[in-house]
């Protein structure tokens, strides 16, 4: 049995890598389970896929509740990850400190790779180079699934160039772009329980996969994250 965790920031990355994984690989063999951690205190939020004892890839996903929790939950726990035997450990989060100051994202993938030689287990942290809605952005089709007037030429009369350049990562706040566009057809987009599986449910991720995991930088160290994790258990990292 091979076991993953990744660390996100909220219910967005949750939700958008449960998705991804669920498109990415049958859960005939994989366990997922889905965590919340609240005042230092980690709690079970729900589970999926076969049982724990029939698994042969048993994933954590947990939601740390805050970008720079990402970063101290893993370095708190990397002795009880490598005491579990614990395959491979992510964190996924922006680039935003939670006083609004962007952090020097390329030093800290470079200190936890550094941490992941040190302690002796594969640790990567990836940053979605503005928020992970821009990802959403990449594939803007999930519009017109939302409501059929959002065409993509609609779309892109609404936000311009910031998508039609197809430099989805330079747009400096994608989740007020998203919602400026929903609130074309009087809908909105908050970052709710709701409004997270309304379009995570509705993007195209074998486009994000095959295609634009080429061009977005972070993305493709997601993906790669990915293929990595739900490999078969007897490849070594």
């Amino acid at each position: 049995m091979k076991t993953i965790v990744f660390v996100v920031e909220g219910q967005t990355e949750l939700i958008f890598t449960q998705q991804f994984i669920d498109k990415l690989v049958s859960l005939s063999s994989v366990h997922v389970t889905h965590q919340k951690l609240r005042n230092g205190i980690v709690s079970t939020i729900g589970c999926r896929g076969v049982s724990i004892e029939n698994a042969d890839i048993v994933i954590t996903i947990l939601n740390a509740e805050g970008d720079n929790s990402v970063n101290s939950y893993i370095l708190s726990r990397w002795q009880e990850f490598k005491k579990k035997n614990v395959y491979a450990v992510y964190g996924l989060r922006d680039r935003y400190s939670g006083s609004g100051v962007p952090i020097d994202y390329r030093a800290l993938e470079a200190f936890f790779e550094e941490k992941s030689r040190e302690w002796g287990i594969y640790v990567r942290l990836i940053v979605a180079v503005e928020e992970i809605e821009a990802w959403f952005l990449a594939v803007p089709s999930f519009f017109q699934r939302i409501d059929e007037n959002l065409t993509e030429q609609r779309v892109i009369e609404i936000l311009g160039s910031e998508i039609s350049d197809g430099v989805v990562e330079s747009i400096r706040h994608p989740a007020q772009s998203i919602n400026r566009v929903l609130n074309s057809v009087s809908k909105r987009y908050t970052k709710r329980l709701d409004d997270t599986y309304s379009i995570a449910t509705k993007l195209d991720y074998d486009c994000l996969y095959l295609e634009k995991s080429a061009d977005i930088q972070a993305l493709k160290k997601f993906v790669d994250a990915l293929e990595l994790s739900l490999a078969p258990p007897s490849v070594d990292v």
